[in-house]
């Protein structure tokens, strides 16, 4: 099993993720990015851009190609 995968199925069990979001409700771009940040365990070396063009989260990932072409474009 992956193991950011396992960690988040302890955290899960622990309550932790659950109670966070209880506590007080998450904004749209922090629900995002921490999905991000759960799919690529945490950002192991903070600057990773997962490559997954298929996910519909993508767009949003901080550091992504697709958002970077999209700035790039703006500035033209």
């Amino acid at each position: 099993m992956n193991l950011g995968l396992k960690t988040y199925h302890e955290k899960i069990k622990a309550g932790l993720i659950e109670r966070s979001f209880r506590q007080k409700r998450p904004s749209m771009k922090k629900a995002i990015l921490a999905k991000c940040k759960d799919c690529m365990c945490d950002y192991i070396d903070g600057r990773l851009d997962c490559e997954i063009e298929d996910c519909s989260l993508y767009f949003w990932m901080p550091y992504g190609k697709l958002r970077k072409k999209d700035k790039c474009l703006e500035t033209v």
